[in-house]
């Protein structure tokens, strides 16, 4: 039995007064040089061979325990130092210091009486692959305070379970802690750091086990590697230093990992590979190459996670992991916040992605759910949607003071945009190449060029409802072709309130496009748009302009104009409220009725009555009229309830189905 070193100090003979000082000065300069020194190596634990100070372990030899007859045994060949083998009076084996380079230090096999191995330094069997502790086919054993360095495994349990393996030092192995086939174990408090390979590995089928408050760091490669198994609980270990944190991989499933640290890692905080139904909580998973990794994984809950400046992503879905929940994670001072890549079926709902270079960024991804996440304060955008990304629904993301864009859609069709708030960016909402969006009830104000931009090839997309107000241009499209503006409020914009470039065949209805210091409404080198029923007044400039003989064939009826460009209640040649420098431009609809204009409104004498008994003279080139100026400003009917109620069926119908995902 090892001998327990109290520290009882002899009081007899005592030196004398000023030698005990001289000592004690002469031993506080030692310390003070080595400090100085080597001030990494009194710091820097588990230490090659640490030794509790407490225990002076007895030599023995390599011990190997098979049934529970095997415990009983005499004391030279089991290391027992007493107990009976129930759960009120385990065998103990403990405070020996034993070498396994010919055997493994402790060997149990086939038992399920009570047992403990505590206190014991065992050590050297890595160049003979030895391990420190190994239990094979064994229940009801309590590894605790043991010290297992230089061995193959630290610790291994083999088909065992209901075992206890809590604050041992199973650091300097190949593995710290690595079990096969084990289920229902408890590790706690261990320290496993400094291994050649994993700190603690779970691998084949090992299934409710408990792994907490274990330092699993500086290991060369990862802290804890989870493979083919389920229904492990992860919670308070330190993963940090290695190049994974944790990695779950192979159909692991229904594991939970929560206030894990999985930091300064050189690859992943956390990642899971082809693994579903795996909740991760409240882990902190910062300054790695990435927070949290999914690769083909699926049905995985990732909540409440701290993922800040990693290299890349804070968050990464890549290939196919599918109907995952992102809920509550902050993801800043990252590449992208949050990553998503041939990744559909997913759900994001309030993380907080600021202070990246990009907030969110979709590459491929179809069918996600976007609300309410905080997307500000990014180098370049808010959420970008690169290439093929359908039928994604954002809703209530606050996209705000993003040096280029608060929402930008590359290349993606068929998303659905509601009640975002892109203000004070560059451009609010920029749309490339992208085609059948609808965009409705956003707030796309205060950006410094444009509140909404629909460029090159941005064509048959729907515009209902958003406010684009003080910005340099409200709303602008160039090269589009086909969409729909209705119910727009675009004023107080420093530029002008719609501008179009190269753009044909589109609709503006029922938008209010006032008080812009520029003009209402702009056409340049676009034709056959209609454009009927919006609200033109207190612009700086004309209500409309249409600037160039390429704008052809467009309709403007059913407007109303006031006093647009210095207009008042009295037409003032030099200051009408229209121009038309065009080709074949139509002011009135084929039934009769042209726009409201303030300062025109009589004489009415003759039918048919409400129409302006001269044409308004329309200022430009092309010497345009309106042969039926209303005497009253038209009342703006309505949207199509059938259209209306059409977007609202399609919302619902997307918020209902986002809302049955994890």
């Amino acid at each position: 039995m090892a001998i327990i070193d109290r520290g009882n100090i002899k009081q007899q003979n005592r030196p004398k007064k000023s030698f005990c000082v001289f000592i004690i000065v002469a031993f506080t300069i030692v310390i003070m040089i080595i400090s100085l020194l080597h001030p990494q190596e009194l710091n820097n634990t588990p230490h090659d061979s640490p030794a509790p100070a407490r225990i002076t372990f007895s030599t023995h030899a390599p011990i190997y325990i098979d049934g529970n007859a095997g415990f009983l045994g005499p004391n030279a060949s089991t290391g027992i130092s007493w107990g009976s083998g129930t759960a009120s009076d385990p065998y103990i084996i403990a405070d020996w210091d034993i070498n396994a380079s010919s055997a493994n230090g402790i060997d149990v096999r086939n038992s399920d009486v009570n047992f403990t191995i505590r206190n014991c330094y065992i050590h050297d069997g890595v160049g003979n692959i030895y391990y420190g502790i190994s239990l094979n086919n064994v229940s009801n054993g309590s590894m605790i305070d043991n010290i297992c360095s230089n061995n193959w495994f630290g610790i291994y349990p083999y088909s065992s379970s209901n075992n206890i393996m809590s604050n041992n030092n199973c650091s300097n192995n190949n593995w710290g802690i690595l079990m096969r086939y084990s289920g229902n174990n408890i590790l706690s408090n261990n320290t496993c750091r400094v291994n050649n390979y994993e700190g603690i590995v779970i691998d084949n089928l090992c299934s409710n086990n408990i792994l907490s408050n274990n330092n699993c760091s500086n290991n060369n490669d990862d802290g804890i590697y989870i493979d083919q198994s389920s229904n492990n609980t992860l919670s308070n270990n330190n993963c940090s230093n290695g190049d994974y944190g944790i990695i779950i991989t192979a159909s692991s499933s229904n594991n939970v990992l929560s206030n894990n640290i999985c930091s300064w890692n050189n690859l992943y905080g956390i990642a899971i590979y082809s693994s579903s139904n795996n909740t991760l909580s409240n882990n902190n998973c910062s300054n790695n190459d990435y927070g949290i990794w999914l690769e083909m994984s699926s049905h995985n809950i990732i909540s409440n996670n701290t993922c800040i400046s990693n290299e890349y992503d804070g968050i990464l879905l890549y290939i196919s992991s599918n109907n995952n929940s992102l809920s509550n994670n902050t993801c800043s001072k990252s590449w992208a916040g949050i990553d998503l890549y041939s990744s559909h079926h997913n759900t994001l709902i309030n993380n907080k992605c600021s202070n990246n270079s990009e907030g969110i960024h979709f590459e491929d991804s179809s069918n996600n759910n976007l609300f309410d996440n905080n997307c500000s304060s990014n180098d370049y955008h808010g959420i970008y949607f690169d290439s093929s990304n359908n039928n994604n629904y954002l809703s209530n993301n606050n996209c705000s003071s993003n040096i280029e864009n608060g929402i930008y859609l590359y290349h993606s069709s068929n998303n659905t945009l509601r009640n975002n708030t892109c203000s004070n960016n560059y451009n609010g909402i920029y749309i490339a190449d992208s085609n059948n969006n609808t965009l409705i009830d956003n707030n796309c104000s205060f950006n410094d060029e444009d509140g909404i931009f629909l460029f090159q090839s941005s064509n048959n997309n729907n515009l209902i409802n958003n406010t684009c107000s003080n910005n340099d241009y409200g709303i602008d499209l160039s090269l589009s072709f086909g969409n729909k503006l209705c119910n727009n409020t675009c004023i107080s914009n420093l530029g002008d309130g719609f501008i179009f470039y190269s753009s044909d065949n589109n609709t503006l209805s029922n938008n209010n496009c006032s008080s812009n210091n520029g003009k209402g409404i702009v056409l340049i080198d676009s034709r056959n748009n209609n454009i009927i029923w919006n609200q033109l007044c207190y612009n700086g400039w004309e209500g409309i302009y249409i600037s160039d003989s390429d704008c052809s064939n467009n309709t403007i009826w059913n407007n109303t104009f006031i006093d647009n460009n210095g207009a008042s209640s009295t037409y003032d040649p030099s200051h009408i409220q229209a121009r038309d420098d065009g080709t074949n431009n139509w002011w009135n609809s084929t039934e009769g009725y042209g726009n409201y204009w303030s300062d025109w409104t009589t004489p009415d004498n003759v039918p048919p009555w409400g129409i302006v008994d001269n044409p308004y003279n329309i200022s430009g080139s092309a010497g345009a009229k309106d042969y039926y100026p209303q005497t009253n400003a038209p009342i703006i009917p309505e949207p199509s309830i059938i259209i209306l109620a059409g977007i609202m069926m399609m919302i619902f119908l997307i918020i209902g189905r986002a809302r049955k995902k994890p």
